[in-house]
């Protein structure tokens, strides 16, 4: 397994992927000194609910299309040299696959981890600690962004033109962002863009008259967390089904 990581790795030598989630995590972090330094506080009621709101909405704006960039480089090398049917006599074929997603969780692991790091500052700062709510945090990103990145993959193995499956991510990031305000819909329910809103453990209470806003926390959605692990499983062994069946027509 370490010569398969050590493989793909090299694959995205130079390629920026890197890069790229780390100027995702710049724009997060910046994103939250300007949210949380820029308040009245006398006007909120819950500061740390709130700063756990604005994580998961900042990440549904920019997060989904980090990702589909990053499944775009772990498949194009391959599409632009046509070398799937090569690779499969020196290596097997569910190895590609699995080298692939190995390097994908990893990435992923360690961008939600910087971005937990944020929140645990963020409590510090605001003398608010809770193990569990930095761990359902945690699980609840990174259950969202694996599930995308499944997604993703599937679309990036097979499409000649990458731009077609960032297209598609942009898209369903409008999708994603709609839902959290049109709570009376089930859209965020049926796109995995949604799930950021859908795993996000707060309310919101406003009062127009005297603009007073209130943060609230509510009981983690466990349910909604098991269906979305499902979806992740489900939809990793579409894709490598279709993986290995492609290649073994080529």
């Amino acid at each position: 397994m370490i010569r398969i990581l050590k493989a793909e790795s090299l694959k995205l030598k130079r390629r920026y992927v890197y890069l790229m989630f780390a100027m995702s995590l710049f724009v997060i972090f910046l994103w939250m000194c300007y949210s949380l330094s820029d308040l009245d506080f006398n006007k909120f009621s819950g500061i740390f609910a709130l700063a756990n709101t604005d994580l998961f909405l900042i990440n549904t704006i920019i997060s989904p299309v980090i990702i589909a960039a990053f499944a775009t480089r772990l498949a194009d090398i391959e599409l632009i040299g046509n070398t799937y049917k090569w690779l499969s006599c020196m290596q097997n074929t569910k190895s590609i696959f699995k080298g692939k997603v190995a390097v994908g969780v990893i990435c992923i692991f360690l961008y939600t981890l910087f971005q937990c790091a944020f929140y645990i500052l963020i409590g510090i700062k605001m003398d608010f600690y809770s193990a569990e709510k930095f761990t359902m945090f945690f699980i609840s990103v990174f259950a969202v962004l694996l599930a995308l990145f499944m997604f993703q993959l599937n679309f990036s193995l097979w499409s000649k033109n990458q731009l077609t499956p960032l297209f598609i991510s942009i898209g369903g990031t409008f999708a994603g962002l709609f839902s959290w305000f049109l709570p009376q819909y089930p859209l965020r329910f049926i796109i995995p863009w949604g799930y950021f809103c859908v795993l996000c453990n707060n309310g919101i209470n406003y009062d127009s008259v005297s603009r007073y806003t209130e943060y609230y926390w509510t009981g983690y959605p466990y349910f909604w967390l098991v269906v979305l692990i499902v979806y992740i499983v489900l939809q990793y062994m579409y894709t490598r089904g279709k993986f290995i069946t492609k290649i073994q027509e080529m």
